[in-house]
């Protein structure tokens, strides 16, 4: 009974959510009556609309449905996530990698996971992606969030009064995901057929550096990163990865004490042909 009270409880939910949204549009479209279908129809409303302000009862009620639908899944902490001392000990015989009690590798929903920061591989316009169906982590991110995401993010832009730089990286409340923070960041969008630049994969380096240090100034301990720019970005995976463990490593060894002993970096692949990436950047760049 327990189960289907809270199947109608998201029901009127969206039902009071989709009309207000489809209030700024133009569409004539019926509500779904297949929950599911009727999330999908609230999730592409949202990831369409431009950052303007909400009703304060909007805002309570999408928090209400966004935080009862967060407890379907399956969340990990952490603390669940061991290091590469733990998943990878061979390599302390190499020391290539001098911090694997700090550096986890991890397969899992970035969106899922308890922790104090997750990174965003996001766009120099900084609000999100505004394609409803779109499958990247930009658009994962913002629709497991809230419309809050995106309005903070527009605040920050309005500020600064440009667009984001490759590189450059700005730290925003979390909202509805199991997070406390969300870094976003800009990763190089490489031209097709051509290998990155010397500019490019600096850039892509100063995403993890960068991250890194709104983690420390924000007094945070604990951040995941997904693999920036080798998506539709099309940075080549190998070489991203190593510049990834490259620059995490090095972020670490330059921390004082206390800061090292109490950060915690998770690279996040989400499929197994990018951990295979990874595995094998492990093994022949800094094992063999």
């Amino acid at each position: 009974m327990e189960f289907v009270k809270n199947i109608e409880e998201q029901n009127q939910r969206l039902n009071y959510l989709i009309p207000i949204l489809l209030s700024e549009t133009n569409f004539k479209i019926k509500i779904p009556e297949d929950l599911n279908n009727k999330h999908m129809l609230y999730k592409s409303l949202c990831n369409m609309r431009s950052p303007n302000p909400l009703p304060e009862d909007f805002i309570k009620i999408e928090n209400q449905y966004l935080q009862e639908r967060l407890k379907s899944f399956s969340i990990t902490n952490i603390n669940q996530i061991q290091p590469l001392s733990y998943t990878h000990p061979f390599l302390s015989e190499t020391k290539k990698i001098k911090n694997i009690n700090k550096i986890c590798l991890w397969k899992g929903n970035i969106t899922k996971l308890q922790i104090d920061a997750i990174v965003n591989a996001g766009n120099n316009g900084g609000l999100g992606c505004f394609q409803p169906t779109h499958v990247c982590i930009d658009n994962q991110i913002h629709s497991e969030a809230g419309t809050g995401l995106r309005m903070e993010c527009n605040e920050y832009m309005k500020k600064i009064n440009r667009e984001l730089f490759d590189g450059e990286a700005m730290i925003t409340n979390a909202y509805n995901l199991p997070c406390k923070k969300v870094i976003q960041t800009v990763g190089p969008c490489i031209q097709q057929g051509f290998n990155p630049t010397e500019k490019e994969i600096k850039d892509l380096g100063n995403c993890y550096i960068n991250s890194l240090k709104l983690l420390i100034q924000n007094n945070l301990t604990s951040i995941a990163f997904p693999a920036i720019s080798t998506g539709l970005f099309g940075f080549p995976k190998n070489l991203a990865a190593i510049i990834a463990i490259n620059k995490i490593d090095g972020f670490i060894n330059e921390l004082d004490s206390k800061n090292k002993e109490n950060i915690k970096v998770v690279i996040n692949v989400y499929d197994d042909n990018n951990l295979k990436v990874y595995e094998d950047v492990i093994i022949n760049k800094f094992y063999k």
